[in-house]
């Protein structure tokens, strides 16, 4: 029998670029996603599953460059120019069903593992907000990303917006799970008169 005190948990599981049921791949997240119970198989499913008996609510997220008409399948997969979005997305999912005391897991693998440390910082940054709007999950992204010293975790500025609009939590993340994570849109090499290049994967002399 589970004790009564035992925690809500959020669970959420990012695909990498172009990984998703429509491009029937099979990845260790879509496995993971599976054994929560979520269907994968459905191609109308809404990938979010919620288990009272077991106490959690899960979500699968499709890769960077699905879910769109072809040429943004492209585009974006290869510039992760949505990414932005995908992040304001997920984060509004946890603030959405976040409660004192609830238990955030997030896996992630290559761009979505990206991702992950994205939405990661998010919170670091702000915290999880009370009344996720769009609009206020979009000024979440943009303290986020913002290079100024006074958008920056440590800031007045910064506390002050935690202390306004979001939970007096220290550390709502309980567990992060990367596989094989790499920059926004990999990590870049220089080629001699080429310009940069991208690598999906991290070489094995990263850490």
């Amino acid at each position: 029998m589970r004790p009564a005190s035992e925690p809500q948990r959020l669970l959420v599981f990012c695909d990498g670029t172009w990984c998703g049921p429509e491009t029937n791949t099979r990845t260790n997240i879509q496995i993971l996603a599976e054994m929560t119970g979520i269907d994968m198989k459905n191609p109308r499913g809404s990938r979010e599953l919620e288990d009272p008996a077991r106490k959690f609510r899960a979500k699968y997220f499709n890769g960077i460059g699905l879910g769109s008409t072809f040429f943004a399948y492209l585009f974006n997969g290869a510039t992760a120019n949505d990414i932005g979005d995908t992040c304001v997305e997920i984060y509004q999912y946890i603030a959405q069903y976040y409660r004192e005391g609830t238990e955030v897991w997030l896996f992630g693998l290559s761009r979505g593992a990206y991702t992950v440390r994205c939405v990661v910082g998010m919170i670091n940054n702000c915290g999880i907000v009370k009344n996720p709007s769009r609009d206020l999950c979009d000024q979440v992204y943009r303290i986020y990303s913002s290079p100024y010293v006074a958008d920056k975790p440590s800031s007045a500025q910064s506390e002050e917006f935690r202390k306004r609009a979001s939970w007096n939590v220290a550390t709502p993340i309980k567990f992060m799970g990367l596989l094989d994570t790499v920059g926004s849109i990999g990590i870049p090499s220089l080629d001699a008169g080429n310009g940069p290049s991208y690598q999906e994967e991290i070489p094995k002399s990263y850490v």
